[in-house]
């Protein structure tokens, strides 16, 4: 049985709607489970709503803790998939990532991440491709800040390669969820809010010698949105949880940004803490 999770508030409604159509294109018998930010109401026909959260919880780790647990508590043969609300599965994600997990069962998998361009992303083309993800093949142009297998292919990470996993698109067994969920808890939800929790994570799948494995063909496509760079609506969040990373490992995460903050005025380093300005 396959499980997919992903997270939401009421903002991403049509996102989640337009996610469930493309996933019973190419597996119309998968479960799929939402977690609700915000503790707003909302619903989606044939998606299980597994919980909605306050306002107080430290929700992106949090929540995905608390989906990968629902996925997880009946079968340790169970597969779960984490897909982002902003991303449209490829036509094999799903058969790739079995594909994957029966050959390497303790592993965690990971496949290509396509950001689409605005003019993919219309409610209409959005709409084609939900109906046909096959379509999504002349979009398909994977982000190059991680490797990229050929279709029909895979291999494992190099040790530096652990920097560059993200939650947007992942998949792995119940029973190393549930491995990773009782030596170090999953997402760590020290972190608040945006940034840092993916790539803590990540350092954790290393640290516990987790395989990670890209996967060639598993291909997720995120639907374009507005975003800024540096991301300036994240600034107290990036600053508090960059330092929660380097007091557990010693070492920065999202320095890229933090420098680019510090150049604006924003914030500025005093020893081993970045504050506000």
């Amino acid at each position: 049985m396959v499980s997919l999770v992903t997270l939401a508030d009421a903002a991403r409604h049509q996102r989640i709607q337009n996610q469930h159509v493309a996933l019973t294109q190419s597996a119309p018998d998968i479960s799929h489970g939402l977690v609700v930010l915000k503790h707003e109401e909302f619903s989606v026909d044939g998606v299980q709503t597994i919980a909605h959260l306050s306002d107080d919880k430290p929700l992106l780790a949090h929540a995905r803790n608390t989906a990968g647990d629902w996925a997880a508590q009946n079968s340790d043969d169970e597969i779960i998939i984490f897909l982002d609300a902003d991303c449209l599965p490829g036509k094999h994600l799903i058969e790739r990532y079995v594909q994957a997990l029966d050959e390497h069962p303790h592993a965690v998998v990971t496949g290509p991440v396509t950001y689409l361009e605005a003019q993919d992303s219309t409610e209409q083309q959005v709409a084609k491709y939900c109906a046909s993800p096959a379509t999504l093949d002349a979009v398909t142009s994977p982000h190059p800040a991680r490797p990229y297998p050929e279709e029909g292919t895979m291999f494992a990470t190099t040790p530096d390669q652990y920097n560059v996993f993200w939650s947007l698109t992942f998949a792995l067994r119940a029973s190393t969820w549930k491995k990773i969920r009782a030596e170090w808890g999953g997402f760590d939800e020290d972190f608040k809010g945006y940034g840092g929790e993916d790539t803590d994570f990540g350092w954790k799948l290393r640290e516990h010698d987790v395989e990670l494995w890209w996967v060639g063909g598993a291909h997720a496509y995120h639907v374009w949105h507005p975003v800024s760079s540096p991301p300036w609506e994240n600034l107290t969040d990036i600053v508090a949880n960059a330092n929660t990373f380097y007091e557990k490992w010693g070492q920065w995460a999202m320095l890229d940004w933090l420098k680019e903050f510090e150049a604006a005025g924003a914030v500025r380093r005093v020893k081993d803490r970045w504050e506000l300005v």
